[in-house]
């Protein structure tokens, strides 16, 4: 391994390199479906649509099948107000999952022709997503409004930025609870006598509910035309290059990869009529982003002899749904769906009050939380009777998506004339991934083997007399993955808002990549340790927000005999079914729970030694020995657990351990 001398001055900031890399990653993997959009003609665009649908199929199968059939339905209330009526109805899109769905009709009765009006980010009550519909039915639609997950009737149990990551972890792909609302509420107007779906239905929403519009005109023949609104821009700008913390439903794994950005949803809408809305104020959608996706678009409109289908329409507004843009939306609608002129715009529109549209759902329907824990417990059940075999190596490194270690330089720096004599800083270089600071300390009188350290909080607690590892072990080696130490990237300017968090924002773009967060810690982990070298026993102790890629390195590395687990996350489960996890989202890890969780790796690898102490909940607060028992019950003879809160001090426990 060759060895530098040099210094890091003028290098990238530390804390800037993860953030930095991945944003370049994601847009140049995105880059290329745009690329390959330029001056394309009509045969290569159906090759490539065609290429994106069967990417989209992977994830909007379940959806369709789950829908097709008319759900049982009951009448809750009807109310009749100047210009239009509405009726209140409930039904469950699948067992347990109900939608309270106010449908606002013209005054006569007649047939009517029908759109759906999914709600973004706000209760259906609320001013922007009410006020459609209402315009529509004064239009002489049929227009159905419900809630989206996290708001509304659907508030409890569907924070969809927890949610949508924990349904990835037991396999689901949040946004089937989304458009699942959508698919069944169009089977319910489809059932009904007064409605004419001789020409399709409409679909237009704003934010969320404007990406839903565009999702369901891929994945529903019945859509006829479509308006999204606040809606259209590529995934950079307030997502990439802000990093932003943008709603997990929205995105694929693998979507990077197979360069499909989120507007090209309206390249695939073609020729269907669209109206793109978008407020001049907007913030997140700006002006200049909603254009160049809808020119882009609009060449793959033109090359069908559809460019009169796609039109834009910019109102003097923020990020709102606003009565001019629902006039534009009525009187297109009116267009391409009855063959009709523009009609009467609507002056002003009077807001219905909370009590008016609830339908009375909230106390009765399960919350996405509530169906996650019930595949959860599938799963386990699936797992425990032996239904899924112990996993291998190489299915750990599939599921954990882990980036397998190149044989980078390994740069000395200089040593300070100062302090212990025999502490090396050092960075371990990559050919492909990131510089990782380390230290390294010997101890010459201390028994023969090398401790290598990860922690949360910085690499030089291992190392210290108090509170550390000091004289443990012959060496002692300790490292900043990325996202901890030196590594931990820099938040946003978004993460001021409540939902967003950088590790959030890192996460999802990593996802889009066709990898995950956990995978590039635990491959980061997997270089420290080859860097170990082979003298002595080599074991590994992780700690905190670091133990999982500790863990799962520890696991893959043939040398590595001990793992030492300190404040860990107990199991993969208890992350997939609490309302609030304290953990990042770094360990989220998709798709886990369909495999295997910690536990059973625990009792399954016999062939290491384990440690497991402190061993934590879903809040980060150390379960109670009976607790942790009964996690890893029954508990093998290469494990060692010491659980509870009053314990002595972790360096103290793991001398004693590796000293056995």
């Amino acid at each position: 391994m060759r060895v530098l001398t040099a210094s890091l001055e003028g290098k990238l900031r530390p804390e800037l390199a993860w953030s930095r890399e991945v944003q370049e990653r994601v847009s140049a993997l995105l880059a290329r479906g745009r690329e390959r959009l330029l001056g394309i003609d009509l045969d290569g665009w159906r090759t490539l649509e065609a290429e994106w649908r069967a990417f989209l199929d992977r994830f909007t199968g379940p959806v369709r099948a789950a829908a097709g059939k008319a759900p049982d339905a009951r009448l809750v209330g009807e109310r009749s107000y100047e210009g239009f009526r509405v009726q209140n109805v409930v039904f469950e899109s699948f067992p347990g999952w109900q939608v309270g769905l106010n449908l606002f009709l013209p005054a006569g009765p007649g047939p009517h022709v029908p759109v759906l009006c999914p709600c973004g980010h706000g209760p259906k009550w609320q001013d922007d997503h009410q006020l459609p519909p209402q315009v529509l039915a004064r239009a002489g639609f049929a227009a159905a409004l419900f809630d989206m997950p996290m708001f509304g009737e659907k508030a409890q149990a569907n924070d969809h930025f927890i949610q949508g990551s924990q349904s990835a972890m037991v396999g689901t792909w949040s946004n089937f609870y989304f458009l699942v609302d959508a698919l069944r509420a169009a089977d319910y107007l489809y059932s009904r006598p007064d409605v004419d779906v001789s020409r399709g239905m409409g679909v237009t929403g704003v934010s969320g509910g404007g990406v839903a519009a565009m999702f369901l005109a891929s994945i529903d023949a019945r859509v006829r035309a479509l308006a999204p609104v606040c809606s259209v821009a590529s995934l950079g700008g307030h997502i990439i290059e802000g990093l932003y913390t943008g709603c997990p439903e929205t995105y694929m794994p693998g979507q990077a990869l197979a360069g499909f950005d989120i507007d090209h949803l309206l390249c695939l809408a073609a020729p269907l009529p669209c109206l793109v809305a978008a407020g001049t104020a907007d913030e997140l959608f700006r002006k200049d982003c909603v254009e160049r996706s809808v020119d882009q678009a609009r060449r793959i409109y033109e090359l069908q002899g559809a460019g009169d289908r796609l039109s834009l329409f910019f109102d003097n507004s923020p990020h709102a749904y606003t009565l001019p843009m629902a006039n534009q939306a009525a009187a297109w609608f009116r267009l391409w769906l009855r063959g009709a002129g523009p009609g009467e715009p609507a002056a002003r529109v009077d807001m219905l009050s909370r009590e008016d549209l609830d339908c009375g759902t909230a106390a009765s329907t399960d919350g996405m939380l509530q169906v996650i824990r019930r595949e959860a417990l599938r799963l386990g059940e699936l797992r425990a009777a032996g239904q899924r075999s112990a996993p291998t190596d190489e299915e750990i490194r599939e599921v954990c998506r882990v980036v397998d270690p190149d044989s980078g330089a390994v740069e000395l720096l200089p040593k300070s004339d100062w302090g212990y004599p025999r502490l090396q800083k050092l960075v371990l270089h990559s050919a492909k991934g990131l510089s990782l600071p380390a230290l390294s300390a010997v101890f010459p009188e201390a028994p023969e083997g090398t401790l290598a350290c990860f922690v949360d909080d910085g690499k030089l607690g291992p190392l210290r007399q108090q509170g550390g590892f000091f004289g443990a072990c012959r060496r002692i080696l300790s490292a900043d993955l990325r996202g901890f130490g030196e590594l931990a990237p820099e938040p946003s300017d978004y993460d001021l808002y409540s939902w967003c968090s950088v590790d959030r924002a890192l996460s999802d773009l990593i996802i889009l990549c066709g990898g995950n967060a956990l995978g590039e810690q635990v491959g980061d982990a997997l270089r420290v340790l080859d860097y170990a070298g082979g003298e002595g026993p080599l074991s590994v102790c992780g700690r905190g927000e670091a133990a999982l890629p500790a863990f799962f390195a520890g696991l893959l590395h043939g040398r590595v005999s001990r793992i030492a687990l300190d404040s860990y996350p107990c199991s993969f489960e208890s992350i997939a079914v609490s309302a609030a996890p304290a953990w990042s989202r770094y360990a989220y890890l998709p798709g886990v729970l369909q495999h295997f969780d910690i536990p059973e790796l625990v009792r399954q690898r016999a062939g290491k030694r384990f440690l497991l102490y402190r061993p934590c909940g879903a809040d980060k607060v150390p379960l109670r020995e009976p607790e942790a028992r009964k996690a890893y019950a029954p508990l093998p003879s290469h494990v060692e657990l010491h659980a509870g809160t009053l314990l002595p001090g972790a360096p103290d426990v793991v001398r004693a351990w590796l000293a056995r």
